[in-house]
């Protein structure tokens, strides 16, 4: 099953190259034309990584707490019982 020794094992071998993955190639596209409809320019490196979290709000769920409904609703009651409060 395994090959025997690391000679046998096939390495150094040709990759073919067939260029831009098309969803990487469209998403620079849809980009440019976003960029350029609305004269603005998106660069996300004017964010210091130390803001993310209060620039993206990146808390879990589980931190934010329950947002968009009351409390005491079924929503927040699952919420809770997922949490285990």
């Amino acid at each position: 099953m395994h090959p025997k020794k690391a000679e046998d094992h096939p390495i150094n071998y040709a990759v073919p190259d067939f260029g831009v993955d098309h969803d990487i190639r469209l998403t620079h596209e849809h980009m440019a034309e976003a960029e350029e409809s609305r004269k603005l320019s998106f660069d996300p490196t004017h964010i210091p990584p130390e803001a993310y979290e209060d620039e993206f709000d990146l808390k879990p769920i589980w931190e934010k707490g329950p947002t968009g409904y009351q409390a005491g609703s079924a929503k927040a009651k699952g919420l809770d019982y997922w949490l285990g409060k």
